[in-house]
């Protein structure tokens, strides 16, 4: 055999080698595919999930309020959860209303959860849960808390009217609107009321006006004689009687003061307007003026849609609420509490159920509000949107 014929034969079998070894190769990686197809159904990658906590008035004279923003809340989760990436899951726990029960709260869910975001409601909750934000390194979000003061603009933010938002459109359309001159005002002794006591008196006396009297009420009050008294003593009666409130404390204090027909216009708190409250005044809030959120048609008709009843401006702003921080899950690498403090110190123009949202430099949100009339039962916008 020549050099050239052994040459040609090596080659061959060079090739037959050759071949054989790319084939068990290209056997061996179509394997480790399949394989890793195979694990892949049966172990699915871990889905991303962001847990915040909410501590609401899930019970006691509150509980109205707090069902509201945890069915706006919920709505907004099951939105987000069909569209992103990124899930989110809401821990709840009850404050009952109470302060020292919210600090509770607030440190079984940093102990177990450890959320970046925790959202609150009411203004002395909220007094009560500030100091433990900046400590713990968690961001606050504040529903259904009107005391001037609470946010910061670093670890504490507000999506909900401030008591200048509603005390003080209240004072302004008195005083411009129904020309009263004289005022009365009964307040919830809380944080919320204070700060809207003062608020409605400094505003209504810089249009020339005079409070002739104010009084307060607690929680748990059912008895309000003593209020009604002094009112029905006041010569003359007062122009506008301002009453601001909520639970069924507030309900009571509606229904008893209007039984006197006192001939004076009321105006009322953002609490006169939920419907759990007008169905249970019924013909006693007829004719009563109140302070509330512009809320989207839409948003009422998915709420109603959904829960089988009319939206609260409490349940707009907590869905608003959770549609913002939403807009953390869109960022890459961890989401951790400065993604979504990010998000909220430079919050410009968010179109929310409630209108457009703008955060503002001490973390109070720039919100619209107008001023609705009960007419033959049935909240009626009488004064466009205003700051």
């Amino acid at each position: 055999m020549t050099f050239n014929g052994k040459w040609i034969r090596f080659a061959g079998l060079l090739s037959v080698v050759f071949l054989m070894s790319w084939s068990l190769v290209a056997c061996s990686q179509q394997k480790k595919k399949k394989e890793t197809k195979q694990q892949q159904t049966m172990h699915p990658q871990k889905e991303q999930v962001i847990k915040i906590g909410a501590i609401l008035p899930l019970t006691g004279p509150a509980a109205t309020f707090g069902q509201y923003v945890k069915e706006g809340m919920d709505l907004a989760v099951e939105e987000i959860n069909k569209e992103a990436a990124v899930k989110l899951t809401i821990r709840y726990e009850d404050s009952k209303g109470q302060p020292k029960e919210a600090v509770s709260a607030f440190n079984k869910i940093l102990s177990v959860d450890n959320p970046p975001v925790i959202i609150a409601a009411l203004s002395s909750v909220a007094s009560a849960l500030r100091p433990l934000a900046a400590k713990n390194e968690v961001i606050e979000v504040y529903i259904d808390v009107a005391k001037p003061g609470v946010a910061d603009g670093f670890n504490a933010f507000r999506i909900y009217p401030e008591a200048n938002g509603t005390a003080g459109i209240l004072a302004d359309f008195a005083a411009r609107n129904l020309s009263a001159h004289t005022a009365a005002v009964i307040y919830i002794n809380d944080d919320y009321g204070q700060a809207s006591l003062s608020i409605f008196s400094n505003k209504f006396v810089s249009y020339g006006g005079k409070i002739q009297m104010y009084d307060s009420y607690e929680l748990l009050q059912h008895d309000f004689k003593s209020i009604i008294t002094k009112l029905r003593n006041l010569h003359p009666a007062p122009d506008v009687i301002y009453l601001n409130g909520y639970g069924p404390a507030f309900v009571s204090l509606v229904k008893q003061i209007r039984e006197f027909r006192l001939h004076s216009n009321v105006v009322a708190d953002v609490a006169l307007g939920l419907p759990d409250n007008l169905e249970k005044l019924q013909e006693a809030a007829e004719g009563i003026y109140f302070v509330d959120g512009d809320m989207s048609p839409i948003f009422i008709t998915k709420f109603e849609k959904k829960y089988n009843k009319k939206p609260s401006s409490d349940a707009g702003y907590a869905y608003d609420a959770i549609r913002v921080l939403s807009l953390a899950l869109e960022k890459q690498g961890p989401i951790d509490s400065s993604v979504f403090r990010n998000v909220l110190k430079n919050l410009k123009g968010f179109p929310g159920v409630m209108g457009e949202i703008t955060m503002g430099p001490k973390g109070d949100a720039s919100l619209k509000f107008v001023v609705k009339r009960i007419q033959h039962g049935v909240p009626i916008t009488i004064q466009g949107a205003a700051k």
